[in-house]
């Protein structure tokens, strides 16, 4: 009667478990195909985060797995390195990339040493622009100097200098002279004309020449 109850009790137990398990299976596909979608779009923060819910869910060494390469391509070296030292840990004798994780998890750890000294170095000196490159110096602006003010100009002409000579032609005498010899030509021409052609005109004859 004992042995029948304990079969009882078990039955029991598992048909209730069933469904619950059930469910976490397929919630744990649901979220990887999730992030399977995400992984493939290049939202690997997105993806890491689904791949480790459904891990939590089913623990498949798949899932661990595909949780650290989502973390990896995200940059999250650190987050990365824990993931594959426990898939290692948990199941490096059952699955067949366990060298290739080890070569990651050795490259992870050069990686992150690497960026731990370079943040713990300050730095010793400052680089120096090349020129073309950055903003370099603006040049003094050259000096402005100021002009002397012009010599003041004075407002009356100056009465102690002789104005220049005029001309010989704008004289008043030059022109009276001028016309007076002018006239006194034209008069001897006159003459000269008048002489000349008196001496040449015939006289008049006594008398009436008669023709028979």
């Amino acid at each position: 009667m004992s042995r029948l109850c304990a079969w009882t009790t078990l039955l029991a137990v598992l048909a209730v478990s069933a469904p619950a398990v059930s469910r976490a299976e397929e919630s744990a596909r649901e979220l990887f195909d999730k992030g399977t979608a995400a992984y493939a779009l290049g939202h690997f923060d997105e993806a890491a985060q689904d791949y480790e819910k459904a891990f939590s869910l089913k623990p498949d060494p798949a899932l661990l797995f595909n949780a650290a390469q989502a973390h990896r391509q995200a940059s999250n070296k650190k987050r990365a390195l824990v993931l594959y030292q426990n898939y290692i840990r948990l199941y490096g004798n059952r699955v067949s990339n366990r060298a290739e994780v080890e070569r990651i998890v050795a490259s992870l750890k050069k990686a992150i040493d690497s960026e731990q000294q370079a943040a713990s170095v300050p730095p010793t000196e400052t680089a120096t622009p090349e020129p073309g490159q950055g903003h370099e110096p603006t040049p003094p602006p050259p000096a402005v100097t100021t002009a002397p003010p012009p010599a003041a100009t004075a407002s009356r002409p100056d009465l102690t200098q002789t104005p220049p000579e005029k001309p010989l032609i704008k004289k008043p005498w030059f022109w009276a002279v001028v016309g007076g010899s002018v006239a006194a030509v034209a008069l001897g021409v006159g003459l000269g004309v008048g002489l000349g052609t008196a001496a040449h005109d015939p006289k008049a004859s006594i008398g009436t020449l008669k023709v028979n």
